[in-house]
């Protein structure tokens, strides 16, 4: 039997796949080895342990979600770059909620290149706020506050924090509206 050749982008990957499939709380060495097919030992090649597996699935889930934000927002400005975008971050954490964990809730001290997905992020919103036209003197507070707004409505939709008697659909298109008016 020909031994499995696998590189740091498959432990990436495999990680992802056992985070979406079960949850960071099954998120083991043991489990990653499993879905690659080797021994926990042939990960150490290419991951420091648990936690640098943690910290690659944290870069790679932000790395991600940060180019479905961008890929929704393309040819898009103002009120309808928000909606897209909006609705990006709500179908990524619905198609890959163990992603969304990681990118949202990160594993330890963000790396210098989680930092810089996390900064892409921001200015993505601080154009969409400017599309819409809020004041110049407040955009990255305004950007902040609609990054935290949208965040914060997935993370209660994906963790079932919300009373299920009202469509959460028309919710979050109330929210956006909200925030687009408060730009405003």
């Amino acid at each position: 039997m020909a031994k499995q050749r696998i590189d740091s982008g498959d432990v990436t990957d495999a990680a992802l796949d056992v985070l979406d499939a079960n949850g960071s709380e099954d998120l083991t060495l043991s489990k990653v080895a499993s879905e690659l097919g080797v021994q926990s030992s042939a990960l150490y090649n290419h991951v420091e342990g648990l936690s640098g597996l943690r910290q690659g699935v944290a870069l790679k889930a932000s790395e991600t979600l940060e180019m479905s934000l961008r890929d929704a927002a393309i040819a898009r400005s103002g009120r309808d770059a928000l909606w897209a975008v909006g609705n990006a971050y709500r179908r990524f954490a619905t198609e890959h909620p163990g992603q969304f964990e990681a990118a949202t809730v990160l594993f330890g001290e963000p790396t210098p290149e989680i930092t810089e997905t996390i900064t892409s992020i921001t200015e993505l919103f601080v154009r969409i706020v400017e599309g819409i036209g809020a004041t110049e003197d407040r955009v990255l507070d305004d950007a902040r506050a609609l990054h935290s707004a949208i965040r914060g409505f997935v993370i209660l939709e994906a963790t079932r924090g919300f009373d299920r008697s009202a469509d959460v659909d028309d919710s979050f298109d109330h929210l956006l509206e909200l925030l687009v008016r408060g730009l405003k």
